[in-house]
């Protein structure tokens, strides 16, 4: 049985001893080697944490593949136009462990709304837009370093009609904290980022006599252009930026670009401003959502149409801007696993990539309301859940939705549908649980106690299992099964350690 799971190196310490967790590929004769003892396995990929413990002790842990269990889509929110109408953004997880989102419409006004919601899907209007503080929000929140939640509407603000920056407390008292004029940009979409630096980052759709900008601004709400758009170098970006490992911001542009067809761009917190790939008909064209870092310091996105094979892709871009098909979306299943992906791609705790067609799905072609899909890394494509309309469709009036999943602190995954639900179908907020491949977080000891900690599910049950000697063929548990409350378990073994100790972490059904 292989491993779903990819991570290449982890570390940890108990006083003088170290703990590497790699993996390695071994054949028939290949085995792994510390001190005068030999831990070999054949055919198969595992993942090992060896340590050299007392004298000639060697431990090693490995994680099962998640077996074939399905996969549940539960309602939290079918709003209902007072409570909000027509999400548009992803959800935001805060500290406090609710879940933060706006709406487009609805609202007391009908110009949208914020909202908290909890892990049980109660749900609170925080505020409801009322122009002059904002209206129809298209971007989803951040939590800034000071405790408040900083955000942006497509429109209100002021007399030209051009949207803002505003900042809530978490009791949803909101302040405009800038108000685009048209002269220092309009139209905002995208979510903003904060970065390293303390500053927020965004983008504009418009500023004037140009086609977007990217902007800086700080907490007290002085704004700097870094970047102005002018079609050549893109135009009308539709997402926010992510700032990467190497400090610089990425994101993407929804036209604009030799083609006309958007872009990939890389921008320095001093604007300097590098298009890093430029769509076409034949890789894609028009992106809409944000990028995300994969694990691998590479970049994937999504695009929904143009493709020239298939009908939307997962794409990955490294820093220097090679870019890759990830998968493809095709007729060629029907489309069971949907096609046009607008709503970007984020990574789940197994290394894999999970996003949301438009269409497709239960009924093949345009008729379908689309799915939610998982991606490996090198491309293994996957439906997870088809849309019917009470579960929520993924567009309204032929437009998709942008909001991509995030996954909450349980292990879950969290969406918004911009319709669908069971009010009158102003959209919902779901949940939806996976039995995602456990991912080794720590490997500590402590004197005569080794506690693994691994990646987890909430409401799953684990069973961890150990043997002492590799080629022994049964298993032992190693105390009772686990239920998760949270994204991760952490189990204590006790032993001598005189022997070789092996152990091994089931995901029960």
């Amino acid at each position: 049985m292989s491993l779903e799971n990819n991570h290449a190196a982890l570390s940890g310490k108990r006083q003088k001893t170290t703990f590497r967790l790699s993996w390695a590929q071994f054949g028939n004769r290949s085995k792994v080697q510390t001190g005068s003892r030999d831990a070999a396995r054949t055919g198969r990929l595992e993942a090992c944490a060896t340590a050299r413990v007392t004298g000639l002790v060697i431990l090693a842990l490995t994680f099962l593949a998640a077996p074939v269990f399905g996969q549940t889509l539960t309602t939290l929110v079918s709003f209902n136009s007072t409570n909000g109408a027509n999400p548009q953004a992803e959800l935001l997880q805060a500290s406090d462990g609710n879940f933060y989102g706006t709406t487009t419409f609805g609202g007391s006004n009908n110009l949208g709304t914020v909202f908290k919601m909890t892990s049980a899907g109660a749900l609170t209007t925080l505020v409801s837009f009322n122009s002059t503080n904002g209206s129809q929000p298209y971007a989803g929140l951040i939590e800034a370093t000071d405790g408040n939640f900083y955000g942006t509407t497509l429109h209100g603000g002021g007399t030209n009609d051009d949207g803002l920056i505003f900042k809530m407390t978490p009791a949803g008292n909101l302040t405009p904290v800038v108000v685009f004029t048209n002269k220092n940009g309009a139209l905002p979409y995208g979510t903003l980022v904060q970065g390293r630096d303390g500053n927020f980052y965004g983008t504009t759709s418009a500023i004037e006599n140009h086609s977007g900008e990217v902007y800086r601004v700080t907490p007290d709400g002085t704004l700097t252009t870094l970047a102005i758009f002018n079609i050549g170098n893109g135009a009308t970006p539709q997402a926010g930026l992510v700032q990467g490992n190497d400090g610089n911001f990425y994101g993407t542009c929804y036209t604009g670009g030799p083609s006309g067809a958007g872009t990939v761009f890389k921008i320095t917190t001093n604007g300097v401003l590098t298009t890093l790939v430029a769509f076409d008909n034949q890789i894609g064209v028009n992106p809409v959502t944000a990028l995300t870092q994969g694990n691998d310091g590479n970049f994937y996105g999504s695009v929904g149409i143009g493709t020239i094979i298939g009908h939307g892709m997962v794409f990955k871009v490294t820093p220097a801007g090679v870019f890759t098909p990830v998968c493809r979306f095709s007729d060629g299943a029907g489309f069971t696993n949907g096609f046009e992906p607008h709503q970007g791609v984020m990574q789940g705790s197994d290394g894999n990539f999970y996003g949301v067609t438009a269409y497709g799905g239960v009924q093949n072609g345009y008729g379908g309301l689309g799915t939610i899909f998982k991606t490996t890394p090198t491309g293994a494509l996957t439906a997870l859940i088809q849309f019917n309309g009470a579960n929520g469709g993924t567009r309204y009036n032929g437009y998709p939705t942008t909001g991509k999943l995030i996954q909450g602190r349980d292990g879950n995954f969290y969406g918004i549908n911009r319709d669908g639900g069971t009010n009158g179908g102003f959209g919902i907020i779901y949940r939806l649980t996976v039995p995602l491949s456990p991912v080794l977080k720590s490997a500590l000891q402590t004197n005569n106690q080794i506690g693994l900690t691994w990646s987890a599910v909430s409401n799953l049950t684990y069973q961890a299992q150990f043997k002492t000697n590799w080629n022994q063929p049964d298993w032992l548990d190693l105390g009772i099964p686990i239920t998760a409350t949270n994204g991760s378990i952490t189990t204590t073994d006790t032993n001598n350690f005189e022997t070789n100790r092996f152990y091994r972490v089931r995901l029960m059904q």
